[in-house]
């Protein structure tokens, strides 16, 4: 059974794609982010959250705020926010093109609202 969103996006394995390509890039950061399971929430949740960022302008601020304190935390740098854009596009490839851009564009803001 398949996990998805109302985006038509399978979770589980944009999750897996995601952090198989981060930790693929950055192996030295990998033990900051759990099991399987737990990377599935983070990876979902954050997806939610970028996509509804020019909604919930409130909610999105709150969740970058949070978000950059725990990444800062485990010394993550923009070097690793920019491996992270290369694999969140890479778990975005099951998206038409233009909503995969509005999905990358919006992990682009977030990831400045998170001061990096």
């Amino acid at each position: 059974m398949f996990v998805t969103t109302e985006h038509g996006i399978n979770l589980k394995r944009a999750a897996a794609i995601f952090y198989r390509e981060l930790f693929r890039r950055f192996p030295e950061i990998a033990h900051h982010f759990g099991d399987k399971n737990k990377q599935m929430v983070m990876f979902s949740a954050a997806l939610s959250i970028i996509n509804s960022s020019q909604r919930e302008r409130i909610i999105f601020k709150s969740f970058a705020d949070n978000l950059a304190k725990k990444h800062k935390s485990y010394g993550l740098t923009a070097a690793h926010m920019q491996g992270g854009r290369e694999a969140f596009a890479a778990a975005l490839v099951d998206l038409q093109p233009e909503r995969r851009q509005h999905f990358l564009d919006a992990y682009g803001i977030m990831v400045k609202a998170m001061g990096f």
